[in-house]
């Protein structure tokens, strides 16, 4: 029976009355639009008659499920998309926004939006709304006038404009031409039925910057450069995108329009009629989601058909439709997927990012991995929510430079000055110490030609005419006497007698000798020899001689070829003066020689032994010249052990950082063996002493029926099976403060409150790691036996237990006491798919609260006697019960009766009472399985 409400409410009251009462209609899908959907809804929950909206019934008051508690909606609300909003903006770190919108077009989408919206971001406490502002009429002036007063008080701007009247384009152009389109705005269309960028009339599709007028305004490629800085966040209804189906489902729907109850031929030929509409996937959607309601309420009670509440009950699951991928919560409404789109360089809609919306938290999903590319009509930069002038450009930090200008140029002049007086000092102060330093060190610096060899004759005649009594004489003949040693030598400096020491190798003269030298020819006492100075002159002047010697193959003054004896020659070179005497350097003409090595030979050989090249540098020259030949065989050996130290060296340092991480890697597999504090005791060589520990929870869990799952595989895949379920059980533990003491088999071994005392949270830590333990066996599949299902035994009591290692060659960290015996017989006597507890677990948690139990009643325990347990059920929050799905075990033998039904838990969505009918029937089963244990 299909019935028209036209969007009006009077009628959609009338027409549901009449269906219920007079039709006997046993469920109603529609109606499409907000308000009258509230009316239908009230009229089917005084009938406990079954409702499905859809379409445009956007608002969030249809998800009061104590006002509504028989209507499922398959309709995505305003609501979600406001906590969407939020959660977009808060991935871009914007913490306020403005809200524009207008009732033109479609009175009832943006007014029901910005009511939700504002609800929704009154539940965050990081995002506000600025400023609300309604556009009465969609004109220039309009507009411009409203932003005007928006860029006040907001640079990010979320709008909610009608579909297909071409209001986004015109307001994009009019930011435009009031300037309100630079790179501080954002511009965000919201939508609950939108396909981004392109619109849908019909057969006929434009995108969203063509003028859809009659008389084009020849604006569209200023419009489209307009739309790049915008984004669209919406739903995606009706995009081939969201399914792949979507194509083949809005085909077949156009050729079963010719069937009844339609019988639309002729009238359905026109191009207009030839794409389904944006919404007929949620209309299939629904009456699937109803089927399956109806089904599963049907075998719990097969004359149940038309209870609202009894269906409604059954409305959770989670399918493929239509119109997306459809989740429908505990009260009845869609958990929706929102998808956050853009345009690139080249204009192309591009999905930046996805939203997820459960109830009163969203998971945003980014698509993107450079964020900048996200910016580029932007500069490349996120623009901010509050300029850093503010919005009237009249909080900008004060310049302190400008506001003194004159006081700080004279402050830096000033400063400029004394910076340059001071390095002159510094400079200059360094120079006349280097001065200084130079003029001391020449004071200890003997040339060697300033030494004078002993000659005996002439020493004879001098002092002998000079000498005044017997005893001079005799004095001075015993020095003349002296004779050149292996170490030393004696001569006369400045017609005073010295004592030369020899060095076979010329020492090398850093700046610390140096000072020391000078501080040794202070040094005056009667009892020492006063150190008169250091002759370092002569391996230049030698090294010249010798290479003069080399270049003209002759002997140094080559006596045989010239006119003066060997005594003229040394009087002609201690004389000196202007032009020395020097050996000849003559060479033959057919000699290859540099005319550099010439210099340097003449340098080597000045007259004052400062004007000297230090023998580094001749070191150096002579390399220079002998470049282009091969080195000798020492500088070759040198070179290579040079080399092979260096290259020893990063070796060293490569192994030394390999040895490092290598030590990182064993640490790493040490603490997953051990507790971090037992460990390190352990690696000092430390004793560990056993420890007690007054209150912890033991856990046990077991896989049920592993032995007939491990024969009906081979012993790799058991292995690959229990490694793939650990994997999963260990990152969960992660998550909690608990440790994992050890796996033996399918038998798994866990404690919280040791090592780490944690007070009374380890009862909480345990039971919500045993919740999430079996919540995530839902989607665990068993790779060799797909059909098959794992299910788990837990066991949990508290108590206090002692810990310590165990063992030398492998040690171990054990635990020992009761506790642990208790807890094993918790798991042992539990049932598949339950949490056992002892009653000491049971009444800390219920000190601790937050968790949902139920008592076992008395049961025999091996070793215990009789004891009272208890059935972990699930969470609550705020009052409200939240369960977490729990696992059927097959029954054995068909003498272990299932355990009670356990509803999944939908996040942190409204939750909605459980009915009469439905409470009934789960105690009736408590009963039941009561009285056959």
């Amino acid at each position: 029976m299909v019935m028209f409400d036209q969007c009006q409410e009077k009628r959609a009251a009338g027409i549901t009355v009449t269906m219920i009462r007079d039709m006997g209609v046993d469920a109603i899908i529609g109606p499409t639009c907000s308000y009258p959907a509230i009316v239908s809804a009230i009229n089917a929950a005084y009938y406990n008659i079954p409702i499905f909206t859809w379409g445009l019934s956007t608002s969030s008051a249809l998800d009061n499920m104590g006002r509504f508690p028989t209507t499922g909606i398959m309709s995505v609300n305003s609501f979600s998309l406001g906590i969407a909003i939020s959660s977009v903006l808060r991935s871009f770190e914007w913490d306020q926004f403005a809200f524009v919108y207008s009732e033109q077009g479609n009175s009832e989408k943006c007014e029901i939006m910005q009511t939700d919206v504002q609800n929704a971001i009154a539940r965050t406490e990081d995002i506000t709304i600025s400023y609300v502002a309604e556009i009465l009429s969609i004109t220039n002036a309009s507009i411009i006038r409203t932003l005007k007063d928006v860029s006040k008080r907001a640079r990010i701007i979320v709008v909610c404009l009608a579909e297909g009247y071409g209001f986004k384009r015109q307001f994009i152009m009019a930011a435009k031409d009031g300037g309100f389109l630079t790179s501080e705005y954002v511009y965000i269309f919201a939508d609950t039925k939108s396909q981004g960028f392109s619109v849908n009339l019909g057969a006929k599709e434009r995108f969203i910057w063509e003028d859809p007028s009659d008389q084009k305004d020849g604006r569209d490629e200023e419009a489209k450069k307009a739309f790049l800085q915008t984004f669209v966040i919406s739903d995606h209804m009706g995009m081939g995108s969201i399914t792949d189906k979507y194509e083949g489902f809005s085909k077949l729907v156009i050729s079963r329009m010719k069937d009844p109850p339609f019988n639309c031929t002729e009238e359905c030929k026109g191009q207009e009629f030839q794409t389904a509409s944006a919404y007929a996937g949620q209309l299939h959607d629904a009456f699937y989601a109803y089927a399956r309601a109806l089904n599963a309420s049907l075998a719990q009670n097969a004359s149940a058909y038309r209870d609202g509440a009894q269906l409604l009950s059954h409305i959770e699951m989670e399918f493929e439709g239509e119109s997306g991928k459809v989740i429908m919560g505990r009260n009845g409404t869609r958990k929706p997927f929102f998808y956050f789109d853009g345009l690139d360089r080249n204009f192309e809609q591009v999905l930046h990012g996805t939203v997820f919306v459960d109830g009163y938290y969203a998971s945003y999903k980014p698509l993107y991995t450079n964020e900048a590319e996200l910016w580029n009509a932007w500069g490349g930069l996120r623009p901010l929510d509050v300029p850093v002038c503010g919005f009237s450009g009249d909080m900008c930090p004060r310049n302190f430079f400008l506001e003194n200008l004159t006081w700080v140029i004279v402050g830096a002049f000033i400063v400029l000055c004394a910076i340059i007086a001071a390095v002159a000092g510094i400079i200059y102060s360094m120079q006349a110490r280097r001065r200084e330093i130079e003029r001391l060190n020449q004071m200890w610096q003997i040339a060697f030609i300033s030494l004078e060899n002993i000659n005996k004759k002439k020493g004879e005649a001098s002092h002998r005419s000079l000498q005044s009594g017997v005893s001079s004489t005799s004095t001075r003949i015993t020095f003349e006497n002296l004779t050149e040693r292996r170490n030393f030598n004696f001569y006369y400096y400045q017609k005073e007698q010295v004592a030369a020491m020899k060095h076979e190798a010329r020492p090398r003269m850093a700046p610390e000798d140096c000072h020391e030298m000078r501080k040794m020819r202070e040094v005056e006492h009667d009892n020492l020899n006063r150190f008169i100075g250091l002759c370092l002159d002569g391996p230049q002047l030698i090294f010249g001689i010798i290479c003069a010697q080399l270049v003209t193959k002759s002997a140094p003054w080559d006596l045989d070829n010239r006119k003066e004896d060997p005594d003229e020659i040394l009087y002609m070179v201690k004389k000196g003066g202007h032009m020395p005497t020097r050996p000849s350097l003559a060479v033959e003409s057919d000699l290859e020689l540099s005319p550099a090595l010439l210099h340097l030979i003449r340098d080597c050989w000045t007259e004052r032994p400062s004007e000297r090249p230090p023998i580094d540098t001749v070191k150096s020259l002579m390399r220079s010249m002998n470049s282009f030949r091969n080195d000798n065989l020492m500088d070759y050996v040198f070179n290579m052990l040079e080399t092979y130290a260096s290259n020893l060296e990063a070796e060293v340092e490569d192994r030394t950082k390999e040895l490092v991480e290598e030590k990182k890697k064993s640490d790493v597999l040490l603490y997953r063996m051990l507790p971090r504090q037992v460990a390190e005791k352990l690696k000092l060589g430390q004793s560990v002493e056993p420890e007690t520990f007054d209150s912890v929870t033991v856990f046990f869990s077991d896989v049920v029926s592993f032995t007939k799952i491990a024969g009906r595989g081979t012993p790799l895949q058991v292995v690959n099976l229990l490694n793939d379920l650990y994997t999963i059980f260990d990152s969960i533990i992660d998550a909690h403060d608990v440790y994992k003491v050890e796996t033996i088999g399918d038998g798994y071994l866990c404690v919280s409150g040791l090592p780490h005392r944690n007070g009374r949270d380890h009862i909480r830590e345990i039971c919500s790691m045993s919740l999430e333990f079996m919540k995530s066996l839902a989607g665990f599949k068993i790779p060799h036996l797909p059909q098959e299902r794992i299910n788990l035994r837990i066991g949990a009591h508290t108590g206090s237990v002692v810990a310590g290692v165990v063992g030398l060659t492998m040690p171990r960290y054990c635990l020992f006491g009761d506790t642990v015996n208790t807890a094993s017989r918790m798991e042992s006597n539990g049932k598949p798919g339950m949490i056992h507890l002892s009653s000491d677990a049971n009444q800390l948690l219920q000190l601790v609260g937050g968790f949902q139990t139920e008592s076992r009643g008395e049961v025999i325990i091996k070793g215990k006697g009789v004891m009272e347990t208890y059935w972990l059920i699930g969470t609550t929050y705020e009052g409200q019960r939240q369960m977490f799905p729990v696992q059927e075990a097959p029954a054995r033998n068909n003498r272990t009766p299932p355990p009670p039904p356990i509803c999944d838990v939908p996040s942190s969505a409204p939750t909605r009472s459980v009915t009469p009918e439905y409470e009934g029937i789960y105690t009736e089963f408590k009963k039941q399985a009561v009285a056959f244990r």
